[in-house]
């Protein structure tokens, strides 16, 4: 199946092939009828013309959508041999009034078809019950709206060289949208014209190229929260050199079995081990590039002696061994090694608990090990929406509330101070990402860190 990019493709090359002023029925302002007439102040097609025409294109111009009119491009791929087949299958579709089919001949099996339906709103069960036609396949359904311009549109010619300032009539004119696009979305779209002169020939072919009110935006919003509740979940977190990644098995075993009400992990980072050389100026690459080359388990490498260190990618068993080996046997070829910078593992998740019983163990286990354990406790946060500065606009927060997971020590209806890492859009909401504390004095990169589901 076709994903939605190819779709796209398709359609694009079905409308695009040879000049977009070919397509009448297109572009342009539909009357009453459904029959397609030129905005005014564009001259038709038919008026002939005392100039060279040129194509030129205008690229993310930002519109609004005032109107989906009940009017559709269908266009896919068919096995059928006459496009009256096609269109008596359409027709039998529950809310199409009428449909025109045409073939597309440079492709072949590719047709483009201009439907009326009977609303608006009918267009997602007329695409599903189009895509059940035996004959068709690779089924997309594209409405047209009526969409609001800037005062001032320019387009360009590349090849050309060339710019051209265009207002339209009324600011308006029609574009074809994806099926998910309403009334009130803003838009991107690209427009393709043909202008004799400042004046645009025929009708201006105008698609989205993505909406800009449906589409997910990330941002970072600081302030202070009223805390509606505190929960006996905790998450737990602790990093450590990949070298001691037995050592956190065991504080992970501690808790485990402390807690019945468990979800932890440890992940590896990265497999790349840094090397930091005591007398680098003393190395010849050339030697270091042989010893590397040559030493089980290395995959690749990358030596920056002037910066006095070399990186490796490794892929072993034992690590421990590897390492200790890998530095036994560079001392022993003068390649005297200070230290290393190694992979981090990662351990953390989720426990329920006796709050000062969790505490307890992993202050223990942190001084045991010496390793240190940060655990915090979940809390929950009832608010309807959130205002989100950097795009001045209100969005209502999915479910009514969202979860943190904070320093142990709070209580509820207390003000917190958050970093929240939020998803939003007009359509759907808001949805928090991530959420950090943030700590006074410290500033937020300081904050405790954690991604909530």
């Amino acid at each position: 199946m076709l994903n939605k990019q190819q779709f796209w493709s398709i359609f694009m090359a079905i409308i695009m092939v040879g000049s977009i002023i070919g397509f009448v029925g297109l572009s342009g302002l539909s009357d009453a009828s459904g029959n397609a007439t030129p905005p005014e102040g564009v001259v038709p097609d038919n008026v002939p013309s005392q100039t060279t025409s040129v194509t030129m294109q205008a690229h993310s111009v930002q519109v609004t959508v005032e109107q989906i009119f009940p009017t559709a491009i269908l266009v896919g791929e068919t096995t059928a041999f006459n496009v009256s087949e096609i269109n008596a299958s359409l027709l039998k579709i529950d809310g199409v009034v009428s449909a025109d089919t045409s073939f597309n001949s440079n492709t072949g099996n590719s047709i483009i078809s201009n439907l009326r339906l009977s609303d608006s709103s009918n267009g997602k069960a007329v695409l599903v019950a189009a895509q059940g036609i035996e004959s068709l396949s690779n089924v997309q359904l594209f409405p047209r709206a009526l969409i609001v311009l800037p005062e001032k549109t320019e387009f360009s010619n590349q090849d050309l060289g060339v710019t051209q300032d265009y207002r339209f009539p009324d600011h308006k004119a029609e574009a074809i949208v994806l099926l998910e696009t309403m009334a009130g979305d803003l838009l991107n779209v690209s427009i393709e014209a043909n202008f004799q002169n400042e004046t645009i020939i025929g009708k201006p072919f105008i698609v989205e190229q993505n909406n800009l009110t449906a589409s997910p935006a990330y941002y970072s919003v600081d302030d202070t929260f009223t805390i509606s509740s505190v929960d006996n979940q905790f998450y737990l977190i602790a990093d450590a050199n990949l070298s001691q990644k037995a050592t956190l098995e065991e504080i992970q075993a501690s808790f485990e079995s402390a807690f019945d009400e468990s979800n932890l992990s440890i992940r590896d980072g990265s497999n790349v081990l840094i090397i930091n050389f005591k007398n680098p100026e003393t190395i010849f690459e050339g030697d270091l590039n042989t010893f590397f080359s040559s030493f089980d388990g290395i995959d690749s490498f990358d030596i920056q002696l002037d910066s006095g260190y070399a990186s490796v990618n490794f892929t072993v068993d034992d690590y421990s061994a590897f390492v200790a080996l890998l530095e036994s046997e560079l001392n022993a070829t003068s390649f005297e090694v200070d230290n290393f910078n190694e992979p981090i593992s990662s351990f953390n998740g989720t426990v329920t608990a006796d709050k000062e019983a969790l505490i307890s163990l992993a202050s223990s286990l942190s001084e045991k090990n010496n390793i240190g354990i940060s655990p915090m406790q979940k809390i929950t946060v009832n608010q309807n929406e959130m205002f989100i500065p950097d795009a001045n606009e209100t969005f209502a927060i999915n479910k009514g509330y969202f979860e943190a997971f904070v320093e142990p020590g709070h209580v509820a209806d207390e003000q917190i101070a958050l970093n929240l890492f939020v998803i939003a859009n007009s359509r759907t909401g808001l949805e928090v990402v991530q959420a950090t504390e943030s700590v006074p004095g410290l500033g937020n990169s300081d904050g405790l860190e954690v991604t909530t589901n």
